[in-house]
């Protein structure tokens, strides 16, 4: 935002100086709350970290074993949705199948 594009909106000089200072005051708002959230980031990622290094002194291969667990669960999670499939697309298949047969069987009578 410039000062002559302001003006050529018709603005006068105290109300571009307004403009400004609003504008000045929202980004200093805005800077502050990035600064903010960036110094609970770093104090999160501090007590992750301390906390993945209390874990690894209790259990080596935790991380292993939550990944195997995980893949276990995407696993048996697929074989749900593809069992819930099964179950649900032959009574579609049938009832599809005995509308196609209806509506031949009424193309035939008339």
């Amino acid at each position: 935002m410039k000062t002559e594009d302001l003006k050529a909106l018709g603005l006068t000089d105290e109300q571009v100086q307004r403009v400004f200072a609003m504008n000045g005051a929202d980004v200093n708002r805005e800077k502050q709350a990035a600064e903010t959230a960036k110094a609970e980031r770093d104090a999160i990622r501090t007590q992750l970290d301390e906390a993945n290094t209390k874990l690894k002194g209790y259990d080596p291969d935790w991380q292993q074993k939550a990944t195997d667990a995980q893949k276990a669960a995407d696993a048996k999670v697929a074989e749900l949705q593809a069992g819930y499939a099964a179950q649900n697309i032959l009574p579609n298949c049938v009832k599809n199948a005995r509308s196609s047969l209806t509506i031949s069987a009424l193309r035939a009578i008339t």
